[in-house]
């Protein structure tokens, strides 16, 4: 069973954590957690919607607009971009939304 953990929006639409290196946010907020994958953004990256899925085997780069698709591979068997390319269409809306809340308030 698949199980989502650490969903770290609070209610003010910022993202929870430690800000890393004088920044007022992380420089990569996870979004979630699900079946040994972690699902975050770069804070300071290209403006085109994506979210980066962090493997112990590797990870990989997924456009969000204007479908899904994968942009880049670092490392990740054919397996594990398969369950990654599912976990990011299953969750869309979730990502979306997160990139929105974080990307948004700033302009992007």
């Amino acid at each position: 069973m698949e199980r989502v953990t650490g969903a770290l929006l609070s209610l003010r639409g910022h993202y929870t954590g430690e800000p890393g290196f004088g920044y007022p946010e992380p420089m990569s907020p996870t979004i979630f957690r699900v079946s040994g994958y972690r699902f975050f953004f770069f804070s300071r990256e290209e403006p085109r919607a994506h979210v980066h899925v962090q493997h112990a085997a590797g990870q990989a780069k997924f456009w969000l607009e204007p479908e899904v698709a994968l942009a880049q591979n670092y490392g990740l068997s054919d397996r594990q971009l398969a369950t990654a390319l599912r976990l990011v269409r299953k969750h869309k809306d979730e990502i979306s939304a997160a990139w929105q809340s974080h990307f948004g308030r700033r302009g992007q």
